[in-house]
């Protein structure tokens, strides 16, 4: 009622927030409902960053009236207001948020993925990280566990790891470190999106090449500051899994990512 929407629901896949998929006559909307006791500085951080990336180089499309891939440019929710003009309201100590529903398939269904798609998630990721790089927010300032250059954590967790791989795993860590440690004072920092996996880009089929390319992000709850090269690490990462040959998906990403950034 908050939001004066009515429809029919269906559970969406979340890791942290419930979330669900409401459909009406008006079309359909994205519902999250955040676990209690969230941080509001973090909902105030993504709401932030999508009016920031409104009027930056990514030219993102925040909008409902339509899912098409806008010219040189990639979508992204923006929080629909509620009848209080609010972007969120607080229930029973839950913070509801409704999104615009963005009608297009995410990169882990999107089949078959080409040189043409890996590029296009380059291009995704160097536009973010030139939109953000002028980007602020004291929430993003933080230890999250998911940031690459913070992963020294995982150590007290090697006991989940089966016994024959945790040499391996040790050696590529204290490889990780070595490199860091080396490396760390000269690499640039700044917030980044930090989240470009294959449950997060949304892909869309272009006609006229027979292929999916990168169209639009979800979910920004993720951002942190940390070194700028993460941005295109994360999405190398998810893109490579179960692919034939992880170096070259990586090249496609890498290439066409250096020459935005």
């Amino acid at each position: 009622d908050n939001f004066d929407l009515h429809g029919d629901l269906a559970v969406i896949y979340s890791e942290l927030d419930a979330v669900y998929k409401l459909t009406n006559t008006q079309g359909a909307f994205t519902i999250k409902c955040s676990m209690p006791g969230k941080d509001i500085s973090l909902i105030d951080m993504e709401h932030s960053a999508c009016r920031h990336l409104k009027n930056g180089q990514i030219k993102a499309r925040i909008d409902s009236e339509s899912s098409l891939r806008p010219q040189n440019g990639f979508q992204i929710s923006s929080p629909v207001l509620s009848v209080h003009q609010n972007e969120f309201e607080i229930l029973e100590n839950q913070i509801i948020r409704v999104f615009p529903w963005i009608d297009l398939p995410l990169q882990s269904s999107a089949k078959p993925l080409t040189d043409i798609s890996y590029q296009s998630i380059g291009d995704l990721a160097a536009n973010l990280t030139k939109s953000l790089a002028d980007f602020d927010h004291l929430a993003a300032h933080r230890f999250i566990k998911w940031d690459p250059s913070s992963a020294n954590w995982i150590r007290k967790k090697l006991y989940l790891l089966d016994p024959d791989w945790e040499d391996e795993f040790t050696f590529w860590l204290d490889e990780m470190n070595r490199l860091h440690a080396k490396y760390n004072p000269s690499l640039r920092k700044q917030i980044c999106y930090a989240d470009l996996n294959d449950y997060n880009i949304l892909m869309q089929w272009h006609d006229e090449e027979l292929v999916y390319k990168a169209a639009a992000i979800i979910d920004l709850g993720d951002m942190v500051y940390t070194h700028t090269i993460n941005e295109v690490a994360i999405a190398c990462v998810y893109s490579c899994l179960k692919t034939p040959d992880p170096l070259a998906v990586a090249g496609e990403i890498i290439a066409s990512y250096h020459q935005l950034y």
